[in-house]
């Protein structure tokens, strides 16, 4: 617990509060009730707050400290706790002395480039993180969450005009890295999968474990792109993650599916570790596709907001408390951060109440310069109503602070930049869901999370359907993001499989290219460039064709069109005399529609011209066309 509050309840207030007037001044009733509730933080500045907690109760009885960490969500087992050790900024994890940690008594569970994942004995916890060298923090593994709010969406992207020609992913490499893989087996038998799925488990606890979310994300794409080869990867935190991106590397993956978001590893500007897990992905020729998120009413961001000097947030004015609801006994997981990344000596904390003002719950780890900007609550709580509070510890300014839960809807809620790292990575597809019944029409799922990124980058890049059936969620339909980004994935593999050796960058622009747009024109922050729609280019310039020829305005012609086009193609119109009077460079489309001017914008005189097609194939076609007047 924390420090008292450092503001004084004015006579003024208990004189309302004695003529009964005090639901007229709810923020100083918030003050007056919060401030007895914090005290002097008394952790080390090198561990989670919660971490020096648990130390704490296991000095009371190990029975006490197991009830905590069951509580908050806490992987502690056999009297070692299992933490991300992380070393300086800007260093790899080998700056950690791993024969000091050994000897005292650390196991080291994972190793990847940055990062080490260990189980650390409770006893000896303050004294890795004071005497190892390169250990810079300790702190418990990121939280990613698998995007599903819990197929009709093969034929509502298109896929057919794929599959009928031949191309069903055939000769590409897809991988669904997520959380669990249950029922994969039973999903192999039914057809649901191929028997051809490899697999790869870096949890420790087995390819079908956790959770079915891999099993249906995987489901999707196979029904996108039945011959594609499938890896499903298994992870549990960012260290299992860098793993799996570098194994994808190694194994020659043309694109990558995670229906999976990660909370507090970033303000939502495309940094980070996680994001930066990503963007060596996109560097390395695999395209990443990611599920945008579903906290649009699960995220809140605002400025430090402290009109009557107490320290504490107001979500507006008078109110210190986001409130959330809880209909049944249930976890509650809360998220703060706060725009001062990488590390920050400006310092915020995190409160959970009750409905009465009792403190069930808090995150207050130090920002000295050398932390994160965040604080984390893991608790499992009765139904009821619980208050999410912020207080400034010591901070220079009022920067702009960011909740994220996982769970329950907040009273006050911010849609925009909601997307969940790292869909907000400059190196990622991001995908955002409309319900499959409403695919034409829209709206996008209320849920569905929006941009921009906090550094002003339009996010995310396309939408796709969700609701849909799959063998693993049955007829109830699989909804959130997580069931929109495979269909993304699907339809880049079926694009791979007909124009091998497009780079990531290619294949993303041609399926945001194709995409039908939706809510403001272009692309936006909350649709991206549209809902996913696939189109096939040509294989050569055999069927191409060019109409209506001859071209006659004066029976409604607007537009003369060239379909049948390959990938890339340059189309050339001249005069009989040879003169030059129109160039295109096409990429990526079947047809290209030309409005019968010239390069400066005039419409054309009635005659005869010739058009040229080529590519860099070294095919061409030519012809006339007569524009008669």
């Amino acid at each position: 617990m924390k420090r008292k509050m450092r503001s004084k309840i004015s006579w003024v207030v208990v004189v309302l509060v004695v003529i009964g007037l005090i639901g007229m001044m709810r923020s100083f009733t918030f003050a007056q009730d919060l401030a007895p509730l914090v005290g002097e933080k008394k952790f080390s500045p090198k561990i989670d707050s919660v971490l020096g907690a648990l130390a704490e109760k296991y000095l009371e009885g190990k029975a006490v400290a197991q009830d905590f960490a069951r509580q908050r969500k806490i992987p502690f087992e056999d009297d070692r706790v299992t933490v991300i050790l992380v070393p300086p900024l800007g260093k790899f994890a080998a700056a950690i002395d791993e024969a000091s940690l050994i000897s005292y008594g650390v196991e080291i569970e994972a190793r990847s480039r940055h990062l080490i994942r260990a189980r650390v004995p409770i006893s000896t916890l303050e004294e890795v993180a004071e005497k190892v060298r390169g250990v810079s923090y300790i702190r418990l593994p990121y939280k990613p969450l698998p995007l599903a709010v819990t197929s009709e969406g093969v034929s509502l992207i298109d896929a057919s005009v794929y599959t009928s020609a031949g191309y069903e992913g055939q000769n590409t490499r897809v991988a669904i890295i997520d959380l669990g893989f249950i029922g994969l087996a039973a999903a192999q038998v039914n057809g649901d999968l191929p028997p051809t799925v490899i697999t790869r488990d870096y949890t420790g606890g087995g390819i079908e474990s956790s959770t079915v979310h891999g099993t249906a994300v995987a489901e999707i794409v196979y029904d996108v792109a039945p011959q594609v080869q499938l890896y499903v990867i298994n992870i549990g935190d960012e260290v299992d993650l860098e793993n799996a991106r570098d194994y994808c590397i190694s194994e020659g993956v043309d694109i990558i599916n995670h229906s999976v978001g990660w909370v507090n590893t970033n303000f939502t500007d495309g940094a980070g570790v996680i994001c930066g897990i990503t963007d060596n992905a996109r560097a390395n020729g695999i395209l990443w596709v990611n599920a945008a998120g579903n906290s649009a009413k699960m995220h809140y961001q605002d400025f430090f907001l402290d009109t009557d000097g107490d320290d504490w947030h107001e979500f507006t004015s008078g109110d210190e408390t986001n409130d959330i609801q809880l209909t049944s006994l249930a976890y509650i997981y809360v998220f703060l951060t706060w725009n001062s990344w990488p590390i920050t000596d400006q310092d915020y904390d995190l409160y959970l109440f009750d409905d009465a003002l009792n403190l069930v719950a808090w995150s207050d780890d130090w920002q000295t310069g050398t932390q994160e900007p965040t604080e984390a609550i893991y608790y499992i709580a009765p139904a009821g109503t619980y208050k999410i509070a912020v207080a400034k510890y010591s901070a220079t300014g009022d920067q702009k602070v960011k909740i994220f839960t996982f769970y329950q809807d907040l009273e006050y809620q911010t849609a925009a930049h909601s997307l969940m790292a790292p869909a907000d990575a400059t190196g990622v597809m991001t995908a955002v869901a409309i319900d499959q019944a409403n695919w034409t029409t829209g709206p996008q799922e209320s849920f569905s999370s929006q941009g921009p990124t906090n550094d002003g980058r339009t996010k995310p890049d396309i939408s796709a359907p969700d609701g849909v059936s799959s063998f693993t969620y049955g007829t109830r339909g699989f909804f959130g993001t997580s069931a929109s980004s495979p269909h993304v994935a699907g339809a880049a593999a079926l694009v791979l499989s007909a124009m091998p050796g497009l780079s990531p960058d290619e294949l993303q622009a041609y399926l945001e290219g194709w995409a039908v747009d939706m809510g403001d024109a272009g692309k936006d922050s909350i649709y991206g460039s549209g809902r996913l729609r696939l189109r096939l280019v040509a294989a050569n310039l055999e069927s191409l064709i060019v109409y209506p020829n001859p071209f006659k305005p004066g029976v409604g012609h607007t537009r003369i069109t060239f379909a049948g086009l390959t990938l890339k193609a340059t189309i050339r119109i001249f005069t009989l005399t040879g003169e030059l009077v129109k160039k295109q460079d096409v990429s990526g489309q079947y047809s290209w529609d030309w409005d019968v001017k010239n390069t400066d914008g005039d419409e054309l005189a009635r005659g005869i011209y010739i058009w040229v097609v080529t590519n860099p194939a070294g095919e061409k076609r030519t012809g006339k066309i007569a524009i008669i007047k």
